[in-house]
């Protein structure tokens, strides 16, 4: 009897030591890996006034990956991460975060929805790609390769905008002499070839009435 007992209180704690177990594989906290690393970019924007007064100096850009798993900037849309920056100034993104080694593509372009009078907007593109490697510590590391648009590679990103406001054109009408408006011919309202016709037959009326009155004092 004793003998039962015992293996059934035997047989509890073993069920129990695994239901423990299990519980603890279950709820254990997912911590991040210690071999993530992480990468920032840096866009410099330049803005030049040449003549006027610009209405803005804010300009708009765009990242986007070019796999749909690649890691992007907190805030991002898909896989789209937009962004302003204003005049002269450095835009420093947020931390994009790596988990595993790969290499990961990105594009990055400023955005001109509708290009304003007097603004000459830089249009270059830059590819972007980060290299995540395992590290002879175990840690990864990380290669950033910046391209312009012809391939080349460069240090850094930059875009320089300019603004000169253009010149209002006022078309003036030339006035030379005797082509003024005051000295405009005058409005023609009949043939004048009449009155001609009958200024000479008054004239030649008059003429014969003088000789009339001539003869008549003879």
């Amino acid at each position: 009897m004793e003998k039962s007992k015992r293996k059934n209180i035997l047989v509890n704690l073993q069920a129990f030591f695994i239901l423990f177990l299990l519980t603890l594989f279950i709820c254990k906290p997912v911590y991040a890996s210690e071999k993530a690393v992480s990468v920032s970019l840096d866009v410099n924007q330049s803005f030049s006034l040449e003549k006027g007064t610009a209405p803005t100096d804010q300009f708009y850009y765009k990242l986007t990956a070019t796999e749909e798993n690649n890691p992007m900037p907190d805030g991002h849309l898909g896989g789209e991460y937009a962004f302003s920056i204003q005049g002269n100034s450095k835009y420093m993104m947020k931390p994009m975060t790596y988990q595993a080694p790969g290499t990961y593509s990105y594009q990055l372009v400023q955005t001109v929805e509708n290009e304003a009078e007097g603004y000459t907007y830089d249009k270059r593109s830059y590819g972007i790609t980060v290299y995540v490697k395992n590290g002879q510590s175990g840690n990864y590391i990380t290669e950033l390769i910046i391209k312009n648009e012809s391939g080349e590679k460069v240090s850094g990103i930059t875009y320089q905008n300019t603004y000169n406001k253009k010149d209002t054109i006022v078309n003036t009408p030339i006035v030379t002499p005797g082509n003024n408006a005051s000295h405009a011919n005058p409005i023609k309202t009949g043939d004048t070839s009449n009155l001609t016709i009958w200024a000479l037959l008054a004239f030649i009326a008059l003429g014969c009435l003088l000789v009339i009155i001539k003869t008549k004092k003879r």
